[in-house]
Parts: C-alpha cells; structure tokens; sequence
C-alpha cells in the first residue's frame, strides 16, 4: 500500500525531536501543518521513538539518554526518566 503525503504536511522532527512532543503541539498550535514521519524524514527524532516506531533497532546508548545522560552521547542530555542506566 502506497500512502501519499497531504499536500503542506512536514515531517513531525522539524517540529520537535521528540515524536510525543511534535504530536502534542500539533494537536494545540492550529498554525502547525499536518504531519508525516517515514524512513527518510526520521533524521533528527528520538532514538527511542524510532525504536519503538520500528525504525531502527534499539541503540545501547538508550538507557542513557533516559536515565542520566552521559557525555558521549547527545552531549549528555537525558529525559531522566528513571533514576539510573
């Protein structure tokens, strides 16, 4: 099955790198155009939701990103969602 784009849809990480949060402000900024997420427009979001999206296989650097961050990657930035790796 072949889905076509909506005309002056954009791909939903140039709103915001977190999948939740592009989806949330489309839902609240009527401004926001409608929006599309496939293998070649996934640059640039969330490892994790790319993961779970099916798009990439999860990365070991994940547990990272959601606990406490590390320098080496993301420039240590964390969701801190849980309280360690």
């Amino acid at each position: 099955m072949v889905l076509k784009i909506s005309d002056g849809a954009v791909p939903i990480c140039s709103i915001d790198g977190c999948i939740a949060k592009g989806i949330l402000k489309s839902s609240v900024d009527e401004e926001i155009p409608a929006l599309y997420i496939g293998k070649d427009t996934a640059k640039g979001c969330c490892p994790g939701a790319l993961t779970y999206l099916g798009f990439i296989k999860p990365p070991k650097f994940i547990k990272y990103i959601v606990s406490t961050g590390n320098e080496k990657f993301f420039g240590g930035k964390s969701e801190y969602l849980k309280a360690n790796p």
